[in-house]
């Protein structure tokens, strides 16, 4: 699914180890209580993972946590304009009363999505915000978002600093994300992955083991029914998918590529794309890969997909 990875710029690499080092040497997590109603697969053992929401000039922005476990770490680095082009780094590690199973981030890092089950067996999804820094750098869209059904230009996102000028971050200890509920069920399955449109106006999710995909409104009231776009009937391939991501594609728009992990880390060679090809938030078509037809296509070439640097991207190690 993401050969593509490996041709991401070496500052990328650099971020990874350099987050995976700056974990490790933290405090460790709370324990890992297991809970009865995750099923088999779905966390085969307690996998790192970093969902990466802004890179760019001078930032870093992402969130790590064990898929499996109760405990995320939000980290922000910006770097000094100045001179000195030194990098400040802001932590903040918060802990959640279920078990984790999927994240995804927007807006530059600042919005956060967790989902998880509780140990009563009920599925949640969190929204989480954190505040923009004054003076500080953010990763912004570039316009409003409109409503879907009415197409959007191609997603670039604007680097700049919140305020007049930069000041370095008076602490190296973030302040907790605000949380709030938004969306709760006793009746859908668990949820392996979520992928959020950086334009904020929807959020997918794919339950498991079925892989149905599921779009929720973030612009409707909370709490409401996700609607299912694509199911296991119509594309058997989806049963027990458990990574999705969202790319523009050079020339045909918009794409949301989901796969699965093979073994809990190998990931497979075929996926399931789904097509928004004037980016109006309604996913129109989807195709199946297999490696050969993925090469055929071109997909394969660097270039030809360019990732959202403002919608997180998760990588495990």
């Amino acid at each position: 699914m993401f050969r593509a990875l490996q041709h991401i710029l070496p500052a990328l690499l650099v971020f990874i180890l350099a987050h995976a080092s700056r974990a490790q040497s933290q405090s460790p997590p709370p324990t890992v209580v297991p809970n009865p109603h995750l099923p088999a697969g779905i966390n085969d053992g307690v996998i790192s993972r970093l969902d990466i929401g802004a890179l760019s000039d001078h930032l870093r922005g992402s969130v790590s946590w064990s898929s499996g476990g109760s405990a995320l770490t939000r980290s922000f680095s910006e770097r000094d304009p100045g001179g000195t082009n030194s990098w400040h780094t802001v932590e903040v590690l918060e802990t959640v009363s279920y078990t984790m199973t999927a994240v995804t981030s927007r807006d530059g890092g600042h919005e956060v999505y967790v989902a998880g089950v509780k140990f009563d067996g009920d599925v949640v999804i969190e929204k989480w915000r954190y505040g923009k820094r004054s003076k500080g750098w953010i990763l912004g869209a570039p316009s409003d978002p409109l409503p879907i059904g009415q197409p959007m230009p191609e997603f670039v996102p604007v680097e700049s600093p919140n305020g007049s000028s930069w000041v370095a971050p008076p602490s190296n200890t973030g302040r907790p994300a605000v949380k709030s509920i938004f969306w709760s069920s006793s009746s859908v399955p668990i949820l392996s992955a979520l992928a959020v449109d950086p334009e904020g106006r929807y959020l997918l999710a794919l339950s498991y083991p079925s892989g149905n995909v599921l779009q929720f409104d973030l612009t409707a009231a909370s709490p409401q029914t996700p609607s299912t776009i694509l199911t296991v009937a119509q594309e058997p391939y989806l049963d027990k998918v458990s990574m999705m991501v969202m790319w523009e594609h050079a020339s045909e728009g918009r794409k949301c590529i989901i796969t699965k992990r093979v073994d809990g880390w190998t990931i497979d060679d075929s996926q399931v794309v789904l097509s928004d090809s004037n980016n109006d938030g309604i996913f129109e078509a989807f195709d199946f890969y297999d490696k050969a037809q993925w090469k055929a296509n071109g997909y394969h070439v660097y270039g030809a997909f360019r990732r959202y640097w403002n919608t997180g991207i998760v990588f495990n190690w």
